[in-house]
């Protein structure tokens, strides 16, 4: 099996919100106390494309510091058509201050696209990912690792928002 095949297979969960701990404390990262019986431990990872407006970058990466950072592995965020590089320097920074990968993507590759490189960016040990929105934003610590707990946990393979933005490609 490809890896491309492995990460379609792979659970997703999406939602709004922050608790628990991670590779930076504990729910189910690299590094801390692992909770259920995977084995290896479960990753997350959420991923998020972006045409790369810095002012909608500022607020979510401010939200996502606040409120639930501790509660994903990782972060790839995938600016995809910002022509000024000023921009792109400042998101870039911004990204990797939080902990976070930055990677630029061809401009015009769509969000399904933008999704698929995200996917393939992802390390081989990425069990859940958690796909995000620029304009979404958590309200309340404790729910996107609620929600991966329920994927890690088995029972739920998808959790979703009823936006309906899914892309063929996926």
């Amino acid at each position: 099996m490809t890896g491309h095949e492995r990460r379609l297979r792979w659970r997703l969960a999406g939602a709004a919100a922050r608790a628990g701990q991670h590779r930076r404390g504990g729910l189910g990262g690299r590094s801390g106390p692992h909770v259920g019986s995977w084995d290896p431990p479960v990753t997350s990872a959420a991923l998020l494309p972006t045409p790369g407006d810095p002012f909608l970058m500022k607020h979510w990466l401010r939200n996502y510091e606040r409120v639930w950072r501790d509660e994903v592995d990782d972060l790839l965020v995938l600016v995809n058509g910002q022509p000024d590089p000023e921009c792109r320097a400042w998101i870039r920074t911004a990204v990797e201050r939080v902990g976070g990968q930055y990677l630029e993507g061809p401009h015009g590759i769509g969000h399904g696209g933008a999704l698929t490189v995200l996917l393939d960016a992802c390390d081989d040990e990425t069990d859940i990912v958690v796909l995000v929105e620029d304009d979404g934003r958590v309200r309340r610590a404790g729910e996107i690792a609620g929600h991966v707990e329920r994927v890690r946990s088995g029972a739920v393979d998808v959790v979703a928002s009823p936006r309906t933005s899914m892309s063929p490609e996926l």
